[in-house]
Order: structure tokens, then C-alpha cells, then sequence
């Protein structure tokens, strides 16, 4: 990365626009703008045809005289680039050229979590074990942040101070990213260190510690994040008032509701996972967001859910169908329209008119910022347009749905019936033979506890009219159908059979020959292993229940 010499007066900076190239870097279309700086999808060119997209930040030209605001960007720069984790954002480049002052960065294929949250409040909700994923992935890139070291190997004790949905962002990958480090606080921070009194951020994502200007730590992202996963799962706003004064004393003390209260069915777990992020007391929330991403994963894990970025992917890619066609389009079309720009050497490239042209649908802004805005879209809006050929025919197509939905939804209901009797018929068959609890205490004074002995199965004689003929014997083959086990326990363990291994608690449903099993239990956490039996009897649903009771 360029270092800026610091007593290099600054350049009269040049115009920056879409055809212009930037050192290696060929501008290309404009992804978002703001009051400090604009984005820019770019192509950087290398030798023997070599390219790669990427984004390119680049400071206002009114703001590059700034040799403060310079200085602030330059530090942005080198705080982000030495973040190496898959969970933020990459920066691998600072210059500057005639005077403009740019930062190089990955370019994100995705939306940000803002994006994500209004697309399921207008159609379904976020389900929650992907609310789950995408915030201990987020959770996970600020740890890397916040363990970020120096030369000297001490803590750069840096916070992101601007933890929000709009600087998550979500790959259509199904990878999730932190974003925007602009503001972010360091022990490093020299010209860019913030002004007494001055507060930056979003008022109605900051900790409590944070609005009152007390001096900030990890744990103020901790609770950023915190704010931001309970509106993934609620699909609410926590303290957004109708204005920053309202949302700061809403931060400081309005109650705030567990999301099951809004969210009915939400496994307990999640409620005190996302009060304890959102404790005002910063000593009573997680002391790394690494612990938080760790008890999210605790979570899913004893739930029975798997949630990973191959959910997340295939959520995102149906959610953002038309977003993905018109993306590849125009990706597609850049790709196009640039080579005749390529050649040109820094600064305006010869009539760019296709590239132009094409640049006119760009969408809204892939890279996260908290100052940017989306740029506006050139062309006529939907409501200037003569409905065209392809507009009829969506007319069309829509109307057909909905004559035919009824139909298939009837058709549906009759199929699934179908299908599903002989599973109902099963499971009616299917009695519970035993439901049982091992309490067990873990107490340095208890003695271990005895195997728990189960009933022995309970023969039923089958009565025989005895004025009858007594029929023929006749061979007969009997299939011997098997016991299902589920076995729940209060701490996690690894269940055995002998050598072989059952599976972790909780189990669902087991299949097991019928007879007596010899389990074996082996908790986490440095607890006893406990052994119990259990009878399984042929078409029968046996639960045990095992309990550690520690006492402290």
C-alpha cells in the first residue's frame, strides 16, 4: 500500500468520473455517493490482459485540500488493510493521482443487511437460524478487528463505532462481511482522533457508554451488534425514535422487550443470547464478540440446527433473484464497453459513449459506508415508460396466476394428504413406552448414582376362545419392527454403546433393536460420565431425560 508523504503539499485535485482511470484502475460505473466520498466499481488492469473488479472509494475533491480529512482517510486505510479475516472487508490499496486520494478495496458481491431485512418485512420473515448465521459470522470479522495487534504485538484496541445493518453485508456467496471502518477508534489514531464532544455513528445503533462519551471498548460493538440482531429477528426497530434526541434517551433507558414477544415460537435461547449483547451494564455483556458468535453456534447446535453459509447463499439468490440477473447484465455489459477505455493511459479516456451508455442502470451501492448515499439512476422512471411488449406479457402471466393458484393450492392439499397417511398411521402406531428422568448430582459429597434399572417389558397373553378348534400350526415369518430412543440431557454429551458412538444429545427418534441398550454418557464441561440402561421395546418411543444437577 502507498504511503502518503507527509510534507507533500496537496494537488489540485482533478475530475472524477465514470471513463477515467485512476493508476491501475479504470473507472466504471458509480455505485454510491455522499458529503465525503463517492465508490466506484472499477476494473484494475494489469499486464497480458489481466483484470479483476473491485471498488474504489475516492475522496471529494473540496475534501482532498483537507490535509486533516486526508489524514483521517489515509488511517482508514491502514487500519482496514492489516484486518485480514473472510468476515470483513479487504482494503489492499492507498494513492493518490493529480491530487485524488482513493482507497482500493474488494469489491462486494451482495446486499447489505439493511437490503435484506426490508426484502423479508415486505414478503416473509429472515428465518432465524439465518438471522443467526449472518450475525456470528459479523460477529466473528469484528473479534478479528478488535484483536488487531501493532509492530510491537500490544493490542490496537480498535472499535468499529459503527456497527449497523447497513455496514454488514451479505454475499450472494453466503458469506457475511463488516464493512467501513471510516470512523473506527484506535490507540493509533493521531490527526483523525475525534473531537471532544463529537459524536460519530448512528445514534440508534451506539452503546449507552458511547452516547454519553465515555471512553469505549470492544463491548460497545458487542452491543451494536446486539441491536442489530434483534431487529434481524424481529423485524422491528429497537430504539429508533423520531429524532436523535428520542433514539439517545431510548439507548440509555427504554425497556427493551425480548424478541420472542414480538417474534412468537423464537427458542428461549436467542431472547437471552440477545439481552445479555444488549446489557447497559457493559460488564454484564459478552467480554468478546467471539463469545457471542460462540454461544449463537451453541445455540443452533443444541436446537438441532444447521445454519451455514450454503443456507445463507441459497436464501440470498432467492431472495434477490431479479437483482442477480440485472447485476450479471450489467456486469456483462461493462465488461463489453471497456476495452477501447483500457488502453488509455491515466485520465479521460477517448469518447467512452458505450461505456456511458452502459452505465446508465447501475445499481445501488455494493460497498458499505456510513456517509454514502445511492447514486441517482439516469433514464426515465417506471411511470414515464409505454408498457412494452415484455410488460404485457407479465400482465398476462400474472392474471394466469391467479386464476390458476386456487387450483394448484387444492391440488397441493390432496397430494399431501396422500402422502402423508401412512406416515399419520405410523406415528399412531407408535406408542411412548417410557418417559423417565436421571437426576444426578455432581456434588464432591455424592456418591455416584446407581445405573437406573428400567421395567422389565410387560408380556401380554393373547386370549384363545376355548370352544374352538384349536388351527393348524403353520410356519410363520416375524419381523421384529424397531424401539426409537430420544434422550434429552441439561449439558451437551457424546452418548456410547459399548465402542460405538450414538451421537451428541439431544437425539430424535433413534432406531435401535429391541431389547435392553447399556448407554453411556459423556458430558462437556468436566462433568461426571453417567451410564444408564434403557428398554426398547419393538414400534415404541422410549425418552430419557438426563440431568446434572451442579451445585456451586
Amino acid at each position: 500500500m502507498s504511503q502518503l508523504p507527509p510534507d507533500d503539499p496537496p494537488n489540485i485535485p482533478s475530475d472524477v468520473s465514470v471513463g477515467k482511470r485512476l493508476g491501475p484502475y479504470l473507472l466504471c460505473s458509480r455505485l454510491a455517493s455522499g458529503g465525503m466520498a463517492e465508490v466506484f466499481l472499477a476494473k484494475k488492469l494489469g499486464e497480458d490482459g489481466f483484470s479483476k473488479w473491485v471498488a474504489i472509494k475516492v475522496i471529494l475533491p473540496h475534501l482532498a485540500r483537507d490535509e486533516r480529512f486526508v489524514r483521517m482517510f489515509q488511517s482508514e486505510a491502514r487500519l482496514a488493510a492489516r484486518i485480514d479475516h473472510p468476515n470483513v472487508c479487504s482494503v489492499f490499496d492507498f494513492d493518490q493521482r493529480n491530487g485524488t486520494y482513493f482507497l482500493g478495496m474488494e469489491y462486494l458481491n451482495g446486499q447489505p443487511l439493511t437490503a435484506v431485512m426490508r426484502r423479508c418485512r415486505s414478503t416473509r420473515a429472515l428465518p432465524v437460524r439465518l438471522a443467526a448465521r449472518i450475525i456470528a459470522d459479523a460477529a466473528r470479522g469484528l473479534h478479528a478487528a478488535h484483536e488487531l495487534r501493532r509492530d510491537d504485538g500490544t493490542l490496537a484496541e480498535v472499535v468499529h463505532r459503527d456497527v449497523s445493518p447497513q455496514n454488514i453485508f451479505v454475499l450472494y456467496s453466503g458469506t457475511s462481511k463488516v464493512v467501513d471502518f471510516g470512523i473506527a477508534r484506535s490507540n493509533e489514531a493521531l490527526a483523525e482522533r475525534t473531537q471532544t464532544g463529537v459524536v460519530k455513528g448512528k445514534i440508534a445503533y451506539m452503546s449507552p457508554e458511547q452516547i454519553r462519551g465515555i471512553a469505549l471498548d470492544r463491548r460497545s460493538d458487542v452491543f451494536a451488534l446486539g441491536v442489530v440482531f434483534w431487529e434481524a429477528l424481529t423485524g422491528q426497530r429497537l430504539f429508533k425514535r423520531d429524532n436523535d434526541m428520542s433514539s439517545g434517551f431510548a439507548v440509555i433507558d427504554a425497556p427493551i422487550a425480548p424478541p420472542s414477544s414480538l417474534r412468537p415460537g423464537l427458542p428461549p435461547a436467542f431472547d437471552h443470547i440477545v439481552l445479555r449483547a444488549l446489557a447497559r451494564e457493559r460488564n454484564q455483556r459478552y467480554a468478546t464478540a467471539l463469545d457471542l458468535a460462540r454461544e449463537i453456534d451453541a445455540a443452533l447446535a443444541n436446537l438441532g440446527i444447521v445454519a451455514g453459509v450454503e443456507d445463507v447463499a441459497e436464501f440470498m439468490n432467492e431472495l434477490f433473484a431479479d437483482e442477480q440477473s440485472a447485476r450479471q447484465l450489467l456486469m456483462q455489459s461493462l465488461a463489453n464497453a471497456a476495452p477501447s477505455a483500457e488502453r488509455a493511459s491515466d485520465g479521460p479516456a477517448p469518447e467512452p459513449s458505450e461505456l456511458s451508455s452502459a452505465l446508465t442502470v447501475a445499481p445501488a451501492s455494493a460497498v458499505g459506508t456510513s456517509d454514502l448515499r445511492p447514486a441517482p439512476i439516469v433514464g426515465p422512471t417506471p411511470d414515464e415508460r409505454a408498457p412494452s411488449r415484455a410488460d404485457q406479457r407479465e400482465r398476462r402471466r400474472a392474471l394466469w396466476l391467479l386464476v390458476l393458484a386456487p387450483l394448484f393450492a387444492v391440488l397441493a392439499t390432496v397430494a399431501a394428504v396422500f402422502l402423508l397417511v401412512p406416515y399419520i398411521r405410523t406415528v399412531i402406531e407408535r406408542r411412548v413406552v417410557e418417559v423417565h428422568e436421571v437426576r444426578v448430582a455432581t456434588s464432591p459429597e455424592t456418591p455416584p448414582p446407581a445405573r437406573v434399572q428400567a421395567p422389565a417389558p410387560v408380556r401380554v397373553a393373547r386370549a384363545v376362545d376355548a370352544g374352538a378348534a384349536a388351527p393348524e400350526p403353520r410356519p410363520r415369518v416375524t419381523v421384529m419392527r424397531p424401539g426409537f430412543l430420544t434422550v434429552l440431557s441439561s449439558h451437551p454429551a457424546e452418548v456410547f454403546e459399548g465402542s460405538r458412538r450414538i451421537g451428541r444429545t439431544p437425539l430424535t427418534d433413534v432406531e435401535l433393536r429391541p431389547g435392553r441398550h447399556t448407554l453411556r454418557f459423556v458430558p462437556s464441561g468436566g462433568l461426571p460420565p453417567q451410564t444408564i440402561d434403557v428398554e426398547l421395546r419393538p414400534g415404541g418411543t422410549t425418552i430419557r431425560r438426563v440431568r446434572w444437577d451442579v451445585e456451586e
